[in-house]
This record gives C-alpha cells, sequence and structure tokens, in this order.
C-alpha cells in the first residue's frame, strides 16, 4: 500500500469548500489504487497531529498532500496554525510531497529537500482557484493531476508532471478560444508557478518504490 496522509482545510472561510473538494478528489482513489489515506482536516490540521500521523511512517517512502493556505513568504503551510514549517520538516524525510498552497515551492520546498524530502510538487507563487462555480472542479483537475496519475499508473514523478503541464496547457486553449479568457489567464499562472523540486534520481520514482 501507499502510506499517504492528506491534510485539508476544510473550515476555511475563503476556499475550505475548495480544498475539500480537493481532498475528496484524491480520497476517492481509495478501492480505484493501492493507496491508503490517513486524513487530517480543519481544526486536526496541528503540527502535532501531522508530526503523530507521519513519524510511524517515515522510514520508508510515503506521499503527503497539504490542501490549504500557504504562508507569505513561503515558509509554512497553515491552517490553525503552521502545521508544517521548518519545525518539523525533517520528519517529512521519504516523502514524495504534493501541496496546492501558494507561495512554499519558494522556500518550504528547499527546507524539505534539505531534509530528505524525496520530492516536492507545489506552487512558488500565488496559486488560482475559484471559490464555486462550474471552473472548481477543472481547476482541481489540474493541478491535482501528477497526483491522481502517480496513484494510478506506475510513469515517474518527472513524466508526470510534465503531462500535468501539458494537460493544463490543453485546458488553458479551449478555454481561451472561447469566451472564458480571465479563468485562461489563471490557470496560465498556476502552470508558470508549479514546480517539480529533487534529484533527477528522486523524479524517476513511481508508485512502485512508495508501495
Amino acid at each position: 500500500m501507499i502510506n499517504t496522509v492528506i491534510a485539508y482545510d476544510h473550515n476555511d472561510v475563503d476556499l475550505g469548500s475548495y480544498f475539500n473538494s480537493s481532498y475528496l478528489y484524491i480520497n476517492d482513489l481509495v478501492g480505484k489504487s493501492n493507496i491508503s489515506v490517513t486524513s487530517i482536516n480543519g481544526g486536526n490540521c496541528l503540527e502535532s497531529n501531522i508530526n503523530n500521523a507521519v513519524s510511524p511512517i517515515n522510514p520508508n517512502n510515503f506521499v503527503f498532500v497539504g490542501l490549504s493556505h500557504g504562508s507569505d513568504d513561503g515558509l509554512c503551510l497553515i491552517a490553525d496554525d503552521n502545521y508544517v514549517s521548518g519545525n518539523n520538516t525533517s520528519i517529512f524525510v521519504n516523502s514524495f510531497f504534493y501541496s496546492t498552497a501558494c507561495h512554499i515551492g519558494r522556500e518550504l520546498s528547499k527546507q524539505l529537500i534539505n531534509d530528505g524530502c524525496k520530492c516536492f510538487i507545489g506552487y512558488t507563487n500565488v496559486s488560482k482557484a475559484p471559490i464555486a462555480g462550474k471552473y472548481v472542479e477543472l481547476f482541481i483537475e489540474c493541478e491535482l493531476h501528477a497526483l491522481k496519475n502517480f496513484f494510478l499508473s506506475t510513469k515517474s514523478i518527472q513524466v508526470l508532471f510534465d503531462e500535468m503541464i501539458s494537460f493544463t496547457d490543453e485546458k488553458i486553449i479551449e478555454l481561451a478560444n472561447g469566451t472564458d479568457i480571465v479563468e485562461a489567464m489563471a490557470l496560465i499562472a498556476n502552470r508558470d508557478y508549479m514546480i517539480c523540486v529533487g534529484t533527477d534520481a528522486d523524479k524517476a520514482l513511481t508508485s512502485n518504490d512508495f508501495n
């Protein structure tokens, strides 16, 4: 089984529903792939709870998913407290760390990799997300494309990241060819701010290496 911890702030005033929908999008894979999910939500997204969930599984490769806000300085994942920061990056040794939070690809990703995280995918700046409406599913599908297909295939992390960028490009073109220019521009920003960090060897890892 692929041990997976998902932290999602479904209580957030602005984007709680979006974070919850993102969680459900991944959790729906339980039973369809070899994934075991530990969920931590809302007010439970605390550093202590994250540490307790991750520490028993981090001797082996595992997946961590953060669906919440990131701090403006790029140093923390935040909900009711800074549940991932420099205080506990060391517990993410052996992880494939995937987050849709703003900014953390700029700073937190470096600390995670330095402390033994295998690979990081996330945003370096403000990520765009619709609060509600017909575009919610599309934005979730784009930014979680690599993660979903990591669980459903044996493609490498690098290949999956590249395919996610290509998939987003296709959706941008579809939107731009219609009347959805604002949404197309938001997806362009998301695409340009998304990064994959890790050594070439670690980017070549597949779900088989986490099973």
